[in-house]
């Protein structure tokens, strides 16, 4: 499979749906909806039943301050691998994915601590309602390389929906055992400091 990537603004710019090709989508990046990336076409999807709405604060750990910054979506389905890029301003954002996917969101900042979580949505049916999240990630100040690194590879948080529940759950003993991790080199990073 290949890789498309598209950049925009806001992912959620324009509250008119349109449907392009994704030739046409590069052309007008302002006017056209990155929904259409996201799967989320006016003539196949119903927003009040067909959708994952998302609204997330990217905020600084350390002040609590919400942080501009930049959100970089990558969804797989099959073979087909696609990314949206998209500036976070004022620290808020709001992002509608389409089920049947499986989507990769890394929250970044330059001179911060990257997070990315990971949305298995892969076995949500289609017509099960609209679902809204709101999920808050907060990042640090960070200059330690092994720490970039282990946080560009390894996802802060994993979710996936539940068919039994009927509901996207968040596994936090995973992210327990990340931020223990994480912790255990930013530690080692602090002590190898003058």
């Amino acid at each position: 499979g290949q890789t498309v990537t598209y950049k925009a603004e806001s992912i959620n710019a324009s509250e008119k749906i349109y449907t392009t090709s994704q030739q046409n989508w590069s052309k007008n990046s302002v006017e056209l909806s990155p929904r259409y990336y996201l799967g989320l076409q006016a003539d196949t999807t119903d927003l009040s039943r067909d959708a994952v709405d998302i609204s997330s604060v990217f905020y600084d750990m350390t002040t609590n301050q919400p942080m501009d910054g930049r959100l970089e979506i990558t969804s797989r389905d099959g073979m087909t691998e696609e990314k949206a890029i998209t500036s976070i301003q004022g620290g808020e954002i709001q992002v509608l994915l389409r089920p049947g996917k499986f989507y990769s969101l890394l929250f970044d900042q330059r001179g911060y601590a990257p997070k990315r979580i990971n949305m298995n949505l892969s076995g949500q049916p289609l017509e099960r309602g609209l679902f809204s999240l709101q999920m808050d990630v907060g990042s640090f100040p960070c200059t330690d390389q092994e720490v970039l690194d282990y946080l560009y590879a390894t996802p802060i948080g994993n979710a996936s929906y539940d068919p039994e529940a009927d509901n996207i759950l968040f596994d936090f003993e995973y992210t327990a055992a990340v931020n223990e991790e994480l912790e255990r080199i930013r530690s080692k990073y602090r002590q190898n400091q003058p």
